[in-house]
């Protein structure tokens, strides 16, 4: 190999987990300036979407998504379905509208929208796919994340926090035993490698292309 290209690369001695809610925050904070700068945005979307994570984190809301089945909506399950959107080519524009329906108190629209622009496929509650990806997940990296960390101050930083909490649990039962410690190594390489990262990707943030590059010629 002369040369690669790794696009949204997630480095193995990177501790997901524990940094993802800062990751996740930056994304959001980027789509919200973007937002500002290119479109007639509502003003303070951050602030309303800080008041709206922790209105749900005190009173979850149930809401009746477009399939016709009940959603119990709390701060995590919005920020797992705002990510998501955010990671489609069409969140950057849409996402800020369903945080302006959300904090409205429109959740059952907002809900429409995000889910719209999340992952389909296989994957999306396919016990065999999800079965894989905790096989890989609880062996692979939730031993090497503290999960005791103080997410951040801001209510986003908490609720991504609050799914990796969900995702140890489920890893308690699943109970896989954890790699070596050659599974949170950084990877060394003497190839040249572009490094391809998004601002406003909440799912692989670019800190981790820059501790990819860290490694790297």
């Amino acid at each position: 190999v002369v040369s690669a290209v790794l696009d949204s690369p997630f480095p193995p001695h990177v501790d997901a987990y524990d940094s993802l809610p800062a990751g996740a925050v930056a994304a959001v904070d980027a789509a919200f300036d973007r937002c500002n700068r290119l479109d007639a945005c509502a003003p303070d979307l951050g602030a309303t979407l800080d008041t709206l994570l922790d209105r749900l984190d005190e009173a979850p809301t149930a809401v009746t998504t477009r399939s016709r089945s009940a959603l119990l909506l709390d701060d995590v399950t919005f920020a797992r379905l705002l990510t998501s959107a955010l990671a489609h080519p069409d969140g950057p524009s849409l996402v800020p509208e369903a945080v302006v329906l959300a904090g409205a108190g429109r959740l059952a629209q907002a809900v429409a929208i995000l889910e719209d622009l999340g992952p389909t496929g296989r994957a999306v509650g396919d016990q065999v796919s999800e079965g894989a990806q905790l096989s890989s997940e609880c062996a692979d990296e939730v031993p090497f994340n503290r999960f005791d960390d103080p997410p951040g101050p801001r209510p986003l930083a908490a609720a991504v926090a609050g799914a990796g909490t969900d995702v140890l649990a489920l890893c308690r039962i699943w109970e896989v035993s954890p790699s070596s410690a050659t599974a949170d190594q950084p990877v060394y390489s003497e190839v040249d490698v572009l490094l391809l990262t998004g601002r406003l990707d909440p799912v692989t943030p670019t800190a981790w292309a820059g501790a990819t590059a860290e490694h790297l010629p």
